[in-house]
């Protein structure tokens, strides 16, 4: 899990990991339903 890294990277940079994520199709979508709220968070809070 990556969640405790993620204090010490820039909040963009994490934004666009998610972002990558999302378009990854190795990637389930009970994952990418979950990204996408914390993405759609990130923004509304900046």
């Amino acid at each position: 899990s990556m969640e405790g890294q993620e204090g010490t990277q820039m909040p963009h940079l994490v934004l666009a990991n998610k972002l990558f994520l999302l378009r990854h199709p190795d990637v389930p979508d009970i994952e990418k339903v979950r990204l996408k709220e914390e993405v759609f968070v990130s923004i509304k809070d900046n």
